[in-house]
């Protein structure tokens, strides 16, 4: 490529890396903090609306008018939350929730014009400008606070923002009961309350500026999402909203959706019929405390591993039924009671018989908030990815506006009390059985619909299509492989070495297009590309049923385009093994050829191999295969100091680290072969974050927050290749591989290799079950050696952030959905399954505690960060109360 070519990618790239990712924006990216900022917004907008309204009448006298109001604002929401979730995929999500803060001031404005001056228009007015934010609001607010939280938090994270929402209820009803609570009569509510409930919406604007896309949110572990909005179409959203719309799952909750919250309007007659206005603000207090409390108490309960999923959506409807129907039969008798009494009754807090009449309002509101976070956390487990929880959010939106707008409807139009509470509990009883229903579809954990959703809008003409074509290459090419990626290319260019066949690859992605982040090694950005194939492992139990993303991709040459690997052979011992398991010519002397054949070796320039220590042997390279290796041509100046603290433990570097010693369902069923897709291992990765006190100059972190090291190394890669971008962002420059035996002392190590037991799947054939035993054997014989490595450690950012396991002995699996056979599929890691791997991490923090304690890293001043006595483990823990800690949230997969 021709330097004008990649000048202004290496330019564009300057810009875009120039800004530090530091704690503080961290932080601010984070799903935590974009939750609580949409529940600030919460707060201010629909929290406010929902004071005034809790309230009775909206503060008014009679509450006709401002039901009407509502019913108006809820019947342009019936479609306006569908629409804006649609645009949402298209527009942003961020957008969307921006346009939901300029529509509810006006409406608390026309309530304070109509409450001084008597004018009614302007109320109908801002119940339709009320109208159309809130569908923008109502359709974003829960999309983020969902869909930006993982799976395991999302019941605290809807918790966080409904709960917050309730604040706006707390805080305007403690003001209106600060300014009403000498009127112990019926009527309406003081003007001024309206001025200090206006002021406080005006907030929500500035608040929806503060919240990032979700292309731009950091979790915790550094993961980011693709661009929900690229390569959208509004048409193509509207196909997808329809395909959920026809989808069981969501089906079946449409009549909770319209008939749960139906009492919300009787509610309001209730209070302004028969409370006088303090009680009435006293009741919208009380409603707020107790819907904070059903968020905070739901919140913590859908999120603890009690039961699971499936068993927890049972039981949670089961008791919402139970008492429901006993807060009817209590609120029938206190309506038959109260509307035949004689003469009126006015309840105040001051006379007899309040509290039977007031319990049963903030009952209802309990349980009408339990709703909202039941219905949320129900989305939360059916669907996964953003793009298809904007749309559900939506939908569900709509069809709770149906119900509303119904509800409202009738509370406008005069018909006694009664009527409208006996079509309320009618409206519930109808949900029970198909929302219990829909809780025998809850999954274990959610799956990624956008694939299911895709292939289901497909035109029957179009699958038919593809499947001529299919067909029509199977005839015409001699081979056909699946998957484009590494593997798939090297098996076609062996393939085409014969001029007479023709290979058909199939790939689910695109080429990339050249961009800086798949060019320049220090540019790799892992996780928000477009060429990420997102996918999600199943909840591992030995980790506190956290789910981890498989960061795998879809473009033309897989994983080499997202990722940055070091290039290292694998173990001459790891080899042999596969032949003594029955492998025959696949032992290390057999493939050592093959290794030379496919290699060119580069070797570095005389004066940089003298100065790191570097050293080869020829007689292990190649010199004419396709793949270019080479030793980086930068190295950070730490990195000599952890060479020091190697070798003051007694580990050497290696003369050749190539040398072998490793150390320095729609688908028809053509064949069901037992075992296929068990015994997936990987490497477990635990977290062990160390930062010095003495300055390091110059660090990796420079990269990111140095603008002058930024240039002059961009310009060195630009010219030369060379320099600091040719190290793998986030990925390190030099590993260090560490044997077992050169961890623990000879007791400790007979302890560990003292585990006998296989986790194997009983349910296979015993000739599978017998050959993985004989593999657990072979591993613990190996473990037992300094031939093979259990520990890498890649440095990075001049400390420790990630130690590998390479010998895991758990075993996982990968297989289709049962469910959904053509969507993704199902990945478990099966992580700490078996117990030696949680002793191995023990000892392995051991380790690298004492390695930072030697000389040369000691005098640069060490301080742990994580999971150290200032990080979240308890420094009075014992290591194995640090290990359990990590096993829940400092571990992952890799």
């Amino acid at each position: 490529m021709s330097d004008k070519a990649v000048e202004p990618e290496i330019e564009n790239a300057t810009d875009a890396h120039s800004k530090p990712i530091s704690r503080f924006t961290r932080w601010y990216r984070s799903p935590l903090f974009n939750v609580i900022v949409v529940g600030m917004i919460s707060f201010t907008q629909p929290g406010i609306w929902n004071a005034l309204n809790n309230v009775g009448a909206g503060g008014q006298q009679e509450p006709y008018l401002v039901n009407g109001a509502n019913s108006l604002t809820f019947g342009i929401m019936v479609f306006g939350c569908s629409i804006f979730a649609i645009l949402a995929n298209k527009i942003g999500l961020k957008t969307v929730l921006i346009l939901g803060t300029l529509g509810y001031a006006p409406y608390s404005a026309s309530l304070y014009v109509n409450n001084r001056y008597g004018t009614e228009w302007f109320v109908l007015l801002g119940g339709a400008t009320c109208g159309l934010a809130a569908s923008a609001l109502w359709a974003s607010e829960g999309a983020i606070a969902l869909g930006y939280a993982d799976v395991h938090n999302r019941g605290k994270f809807t918790g966080i923002w409904l709960g917050l929402r309730e604040l706006g209820q707390l805080i305007g009803s403690s003001i209106q009961l600060s300014l009403n609570y000498k009127s112990g009569e019926r009527g309406k509510v003081g003007y001024t309350t309206y001025i200090v409930l206006i002021a406080l919406q005006c907030l929500g604007l500035p608040l929806a500026l503060l919240v990032s896309p979700p292309h731009k949110v950091i979790h915790r572990d550094g993961r980011k999402v693709p661009d929900p909005t690229k390569n959208k179409a509004v048409m193509k959203e509207a196909k997808r909203w329809f395909a959920l719309l026809k989808d069981k799952r969501f089906f079946l909750l449409i009549p909770v959706m319209i008939g749960f919250n139906w009492n919300n309007t009787y509610q309001g007659i209730y209070l302004t019929r028969y409370f006088s206005v303090r009680a009435r603000t006293l009741g919208s207090l009380s409603s707020g405390i107790a819907a904070t409390a059903a968020n905070i108490f739901w919140g913590w309960f859908y999120d603890t591993k009690f039961f699971s999923r499936p068993t927890l959506a049972k039981f949670t409807w089961t008791i919402f039924s139970v008492l429901m129907l006993a807060l009817f039969g209590w609120q029938v008798a206190n309506e038959k009671l109260y509307a035949e009494a004689v003469p009126k009754v006015t309840l105040d807090w001051d006379l007899p018989g309040f509290g039977r009449g007031f319990a049963v309002n903030v009952m209802f509101r309990f349980m009408n908030e339990s709703h909202y976070m039941f219905v949320y956390w129900i989305l939360g487990a059916f669907f996964d990815d953003i793009e298809t929880l904007t749309l559900a959010v939506g939908l569900l939106r709509s069809f709770e506006s149906v119900g509303s707008c119904l509800a409202f409807g009738i509370g406008a139009a005069k018909i006694k009390p009664m009527i409208n509470l006996i079509i309320a509990f009618v409206m519930f009883a109808i949900t029970i059985p198909s929302t219990f229903a829909a809780t025998f579809l809850v999954p274990e954990r959610p799956v990624d619909e956008r694939t299911r959703i895709e292939q289901e809008s497909v035109p029957e003409d179009s699958r038919k299509s593809v499947e001529n074509a299919v067909g029509d290459a199977l005839r015409r090419d001699n081979f056909v492989i699946v998957g484009g990626g590494a593997s798939g290319l090297t098996v076609a260019d062996r393939l085409t070495e014969d001029p007479s066949k023709t290979v058909l690859v199939l790939e689910y992605g695109p080429f990339d297009t050249h961009e800086p982040s798949v060019l320049v090694p220090g540019l790799l950005n892992l996780t928000s590309t477009p060429y990420w194939f997102n996918l999600t492992s199943t909840a591992q139990p030995h980790l506190n049923n956290r789910t981890f993303q498989v960061t795998i991709a879809a473009a033309v040459g897989g994983g080499t385009v997202i990722n940055g690997m070091f290039f290292h052979r694998g173990a001459e011992a790891d080899y042999d093994a596969w032949e003594e398991l029955g492998a025959r010519g696949w032992g290390w002397s057999d493939l050592l050829p093959y290794f030379k054949r496919s290699e060119t070796f580069t070797p570095p320039n005389a004066s940089f191999a003298r100065e790191w220590g570097i050293e080869w042997e020829e007689h292990l390279r190649g010199t004419q295969g396709p793949l270019q290796i080479s030793y980086p041509p930068y190295q950070f100046p730490i990195i000599k100091d952890f060479f020091r603290a190697f070798h003051s433990l007694g580990i050497t570097t290696p003369r050749d680290s190539s040398d072998g010693r490793a150390n320095g369902h729609g688908i028809e069923c053509i064949s069901d072969v037992p075992g296929v897709g068990h015994n997936f291992q990987d490497h477990p990765t635990m977290f062990f974050i160390n930062t010095f006190e003495d300055d390091i100059d110059p660090s990796i972190d420079d990269l990111t927050s140095n603008q002058t090291f930024i240039s002059e190394q961009l310009a060195l890669y630009e010219h030369s290749r060379e320099g600091a971008y040719t190290i793998v962002n986030n990925g390190g420059n030099t590993a260090a591989f560490v044997a077992l035996p050169q961890m623990v002392a000879s007791a400790t190590l007979s302890k560990l290799l003292n585990y006998t037991t296989s986790r194997m799947d009983t349910t296979l054939p015993y000739s599978i079950q017998s050959l993985y035993t004989h593999q657990h054997t072979i591993q613990m014989r190996q473990l037992a050696t300094n031939n093979t490595s259990v520990q890498e450690t890649a440095f990075n950012k001049g400390f420790l952030p990630i130690t590998l396991l390479l010998h895991a002995l758990s075993r996982g699996r990968i297989s289709l959905n049962a469910i959904r056979p053509l969507s993704a599929p199902l990945v478990d890691y099966s992580t700490l399954s078996h117990p030696l791997d949680s002793e191995i991490f023990v000892q392995m923090l051991r380790f690298n505690r004492r390695l930072l304690q030697m000389p040369s890293l000691a005098a640069l001043q060490p301080r742990e960060l994580v999971p150290g006595a200032n990080g979240w483990c308890n420094p009075h823990s014992s290591i194995l109360v640090v290990l359990l800690l990590w096993e829940r949230e400092l571990m992952g997969e890799l």
